[in-house]
């Protein structure tokens, strides 16, 4: 029998490289089912982490655009408001900082307002373009109404008289929608227009640099002016939008005279009845006017009878306006200049022919209409809403008695101040005496604060105003 060696050690190694062999291969085995596991376990949680991540993702998008959409919302109805109000200056500063979060459609809309207003002619007629061949349809009834309004403004700087009323014709398709007090607005408008379209255009011929000397009677400044060559002195009058002459005046100078049966207000409230009348030639100065336009009035409207004083006329500002810088001196002269450098901006703001200019009190920037017609300054019941307070402390209640055109002289129970501290740039106006309205005065309730007349301007060496763009600047006295 043969006899068999064993090796146990050896065999013993051998078995445990196997038994590390088969290990290792199970091992294997399993690592790669694990590493499946592993996969079908990830795959199940990105399927379902997924949608949720989606899900959350369509949430933020919704909420930041419902965010974005309430802010739009929130800017244009505080733009709207401003303007309704006639708070530019701040309705300026607010879309200066808003401008770039609105979308296109609300950048050129308010762009068509803010270049009105300031005095940007060109760029409103590009963003006028834009407006009418991409976002019009989609503006709601209540902007299509104040744009056709912003609109009339335009074109009455332009005397285009055409195309105002064409925009009165668009506005009355929307009656139904527009307030009382535009109504009224919107009858006056129809009456003027409808007249003027059939009268050529107003031309203006004006010389690099003209100096005029007004001369001061009573309570008002007179500016000689030449009438189809008849000479005559009239009111020079920044506070009137328009140009006013008497109607034996208008008679006896070959005045063209349409029944319009338009209307003016006065600063006491009084309405007048009025109708157009074009003058062929005017002449201020050197400037000559072609087709020229004023408002006719009865000669006892035009004045205050209890103190026998009347006037045959006055200029406004629908005729200072083409001459782009009028400039008002301490020694009452009147110049004109063509071209100017501007050294302010956005201070002066006008719609229509209405003038605003900002003012500082008690650290408040103010709407108030610069008067040279008023000899002295007044404020209204807007002021007196906003510093009510203030003026009860330290001002007293008194009844004054004051006229202006329109006829007749009025009874007001008003709040005077002994001194009242206006501040312009770093200057400070100290006014004596001023009177503020604890009422409204107007049927239509105006949009300012006040007027500054002539007490304010005799701070001053010089104020000037210029248009297109609009500032007006104040130098002081030496």
């Amino acid at each position: 029998m043969r006899k068999v060696f064993v090796d146990t050690k050896r065999c013993n190694y051998r078995l445990n490289c196997i038994s590390w062999i088969r290990i290792a291969k199970a091992c294997l085995k399993m690592s790669r089912q694990l590493h499946l596991l592993l996969m079908v376990v990830i795959m199940g949680c990105v399927a379902c982490i997924q949608p949720r991540t989606k899900n959350a993702d369509v949430k933020k998008t919704a909420d930041r655009s419902a965010m974005a959409s309430e802010d739009i919302q929130a800017i244009t109805f505080t733009l709207k408001k401003l303007l309704q109000k006639g708070l530019y200056f701040r309705f300026e500063s607010y879309y200066s900082a808003c401008r770039n979060r609105l979308p296109g459609k609300y950048q050129v809309y308010f762009d068509i307002f803010h270049c009105d207003l300031f005095g940007y002619p060109e760029l409103l007629e590009e963003q006028d373009q834009l407006l009418l061949g991409k976002y019009y349809d989609e503006l709601t009834e209540s902007e299509k109404i104040e744009y056709h309004f912003i609109k009339i403004s335009h074109y009455r700087k332009k005397y285009e008289y055409n195309n105002a009323y064409a925009e009165v014709i668009k506005l009355e398709q929307f009656t139904e929608k527009i307030n009382s007090f535009r109504k009224g607005d919107l009858q006056q408008y129809r009456a003027t227009f409808s007249s003027l379209q059939r009268v050529p255009p107003t031309t203006v011929t004006k010389p690099a640099y003209d100096s005029i000397q007004l001369e001061k009677i009573w309570a008002h400044l007179y500016i000689p002016v030449s009438i189809n060559g008849n000479m005559i002195n009239f009111v020079f009058d920044t506070g009137s939008e328009k140009s006013l002459i008497s109607k034996s005046s208008a008679v006896k100078f070959g005045l063209k005279i349409l029944e319009t049966e338009t209307e003016i207000t006065g600063t006491t409230g009084a309405r007048a009845e009025t109708n157009l009348g074009i003058a062929e030639q005017v002449m201020i100065g050197n400037t000559i006017y072609e087709n020229a336009v004023f408002e006719v009035i009865e000669d006892s409207l035009l004045g205050v009878p209890e103190y026998d004083f009347y006037f045959d006329g006055l200029i406004g500002l629908n005729l200072l306006y083409p001459l782009r810088s009028v400039t008002l001196t301490s020694s009452n002269a009147f110049i004109t200049m063509r071209d100017t450098v501007h050294h302010v901006r956005n201070n002066l703001a006008l719609f229509n022919f209405n003038n605003r200019v900002a003012i500082s009190f008690r650290d408040d920037t103010i709407p108030v209409k610069f008067d040279t017609g008023a000899y002295m300054s007044i404020f209204n019941k807007h002021f007196y809403e906003l510093y009510d307070i203030f003026l009860c402390e330290s001002g007293t209640t008194k009844s004054f008695e004051y006229g202006g055109i329109g006829g007749g002289r009025s009874t007001f129970n008003m709040v005077q101040l002994d001194t009242m501290a206006l501040a312009v740039y770093n200057d400070s106006v100290l006014l004596e005496g001023t009177r503020i309205h604890s009422k409204y005065i107007h049927a239509d309730t105006v949009t300012y604060f006040g007027l500054l007349g002539l007490d304010f301007a005799g701070h001053f060496n010089e104020i000037t105003m210029n248009f297109s763009p609009n500032s007006i600047e104040y130098k002081t006295r030496n």
